[in-house]
């Protein structure tokens, strides 16, 4: 690990240090190019590069948010399920 691999975004090739294994590579290429996809088939292939790259960066910050807020959730709820089941171990013991 640790040399430069090629990616390919919008017909574009970058070099980046390989600081992954090349499916997670790939996986993320694949989701970065899907997500201009959605912006380019949303009615916006009309707008500058510039301005679609924004906006699909506002598209990931948005999903990474969400999962966010999806572990937090998930984390309460296991942290409420936890003390509950002590409780109840507890109370029977």
């Amino acid at each position: 690990m640790g040399e430069s691999v090629s990616i390919e975004i919008m017909g574009q090739k970058f070099f980046i240090k390989d600081t992954h294994d090349r499916e997670y590579i790939d996986r993320v290429e694949k989701y970065i190019n899907e997500k201009i996809d959605e912006v380019r088939n949303s009615g916006n292939s009309s707008m500058s590069t510039y301005n679609m790259m924004v906006l699909v960066a506002l598209n990931l910050v948005d999903d990474c948010f969400n999962i966010e807020r999806e572990l937090k959730q998930l984390q309460e709820k296991i942290e409420k399920r936890s003390k509950n089941l002590i409780e109840f171990i507890d109370a029977k013991m």
